[in-house]
């Protein structure tokens, strides 16, 4: 089984890059990239060393404990290697690994951004961990990764961490409350959204869907947009087309679910109310990342959830759903690369990618994992997620200037999600955004 991308996120290392869009057919993702033909070296093994890893997944919380019983056995294994954690906290993690770079202090080992894989790539500051494949016995073709996140021009740049696969999910009690039939396997968004009008109770604190894009999670706007035939910029990166007809008539969709039909709670709602889908709060749910953690915590609330299939879009009768990645990388410019390879693969490995399947609330990594009961039990209907593998998108950031021109972007695009601005005004702000922040970035536009 193998996740699907973008045309033009998805290509492998050696093959052309294509336009930000969505008409061309889904290439299959996930498949082995580059080779594993060069030397291995040793393994670090228990040499004496101290490595300083920047992750966010601290505690408190699931992923924290993760961290935290990973590090205890890597411990164990190797008891002479010393781990110092820091955090990735106080900041933007993008504008925090920026910071710590610049100041010459980024750890051995970092937990990355998808952000801004391309921009550092281009400027040579990740280890080549191609060497490192067979010394940690370690197989691209066992794990689900993004192709534009962990290579760049045949070079392994990461190693794949934490996976958010964002299907679509429901709140079976609410429906079985509310009498409305399950989610159709050939649902369209229209049929989509005559359910959540009937889904709707605003004085009981429950709405027909969760669109809320205010946590900074784009693949709400991004992946309609490129699902229903539009495009985010052209093929060269040095032109926003937010303002073409598809994208338009998308973001015109997205808008009226707020603010027309309100069958979703605006963004201030939801921070007032302090509303999520894990509570209750919304029957259906788009970026919703799934694992133990929904389950416990939906099941605290006394409601059940499962997975449905990915509506379909009027301009192309595509469905669309989206996956993140974040991986770890060691930086090339650090002394003990052998060691800090090895931690990261083993963070990347069987023992700790089981720990996300066991108690996390992100997808493991590990294709054998995440097809079993440990990730979720066989009850709820994981070969919806495996199918969405066949039209899955990456969050569109493969290209060197990707973090400002997503928030440009999204600053404008948040004024019509509030009811500021027209979903079309919204749109050519956006477009007009867009442009600025590649031409301050030296992009000569058009």
């Amino acid at each position: 089984m193998a996740l699907a991308t973008t045309p033009l996120f998805g290509t492998r290392p050696g093959l052309t890059r294509r336009a930000l869009g969505g008409a061309a057919t889904l290439p299959l993702l996930m498949a082995a990239c580059g080779g594993q033909d060069t030397a291995a070296p040793a393994a670090a093994g228990n040499k004496p060393a101290t490595l300083l890893f920047h992750t966010d997944w601290i505690p408190p919380g699931v992923r924290g404990e993760i961290t935290t019983q990973g590090l205890a056995e890597y411990a164990k294994r190797y008891p002479s290697v010393k781990v110092n954690v820091e955090p990735l906290t106080g900041a933007d993690t993008a504008e925090k690994l920026t910071a710590l770079i610049a100041a010459d202090s980024i750890g051995d080992v970092a937990l990355w951004t998808h952000h801004l894989v391309v921009y550092f790539a281009k400027r040579n500051f990740f280890t080549d961990l191609r060497p490192y494949l067979k010394t940690y016995k370690f197989s691209m073709d066992d794990v689900y990764y993004i192709p534009e996140i962990c290579y760049y021009e045949n070079k392994l740049l990461a190693v794949p961490f934490q996976l958010n696969m964002f299907d679509w999910t429901y709140n079976k009690t609410l429906f079985k409350q509310m009498g409305v039939n399950p989610p159709a396997d050939n649902w369209t968004v229209d049929q989509m959204l005559t359910a959540a009008k009937a889904l709707t109770q605003p004085d009981k604190n429950v709405w027909g869907l969760d669109w809320n894009i205010g946590t900074g999670n784009p693949n709400l706007w991004i992946t309609p947009i490129r699902t229903n035939g539009g495009t985010l910029l052209n093929q060269t990166f040095t032109k926003t087309t937010l303002n073409e007809p598809a994208a338009v008539e998308t973001l015109q969709w997205l808008v009226d679910v707020i603010n027309k039909h309100q069958v979703a709670p605006s963004r201030a709602t939801i921070t007032e109310k302090q509303l999520s889908f894990a509570k209750g709060n919304m029957a259906m749910a788009f970026g919703q990342g799934v694992g133990r953690t929904l389950i416990k915590q939906m099941g605290d609330a006394g409601m059940e959830w499962d997975f449905f299939y990915s509506p379909t879009w009027p301009r192309t009768g595509k469905r669309g759903v989206q996956a993140n990645l974040q991986p770890l990388i060691v930086p090339n410019s650090k002394k003990q690369i052998d060691h800090a390879t090895q931690l990261a693969f083993f963070f990347g490995g069987d023992f700790v990618q089981g720990l996300v399947a066991d108690i996390g609330n992100t997808a493991p990594t590990h294709k054998k994992l995440i097809d079993s009961d440990r990730y979720l039990p066989s009850t709820h209907r994981r070969k919806i997620a495996n199918d969405g593998n066949a039209y899955r998108w990456g969050m569109g950031s493969g290209f060197e200037y990707y973090t400002p021109w997503r928030n440009a972007v999204q600053a404008e695009i948040f004024k019509g999600w509030d009811g500021q601005v027209s979903a079309k005004a919204a749109a050519e702000s956006a477009t007009a955004a867009g442009d600025a922040a590649l031409t301050a970035a030296g992009v000569k536009v058009g």
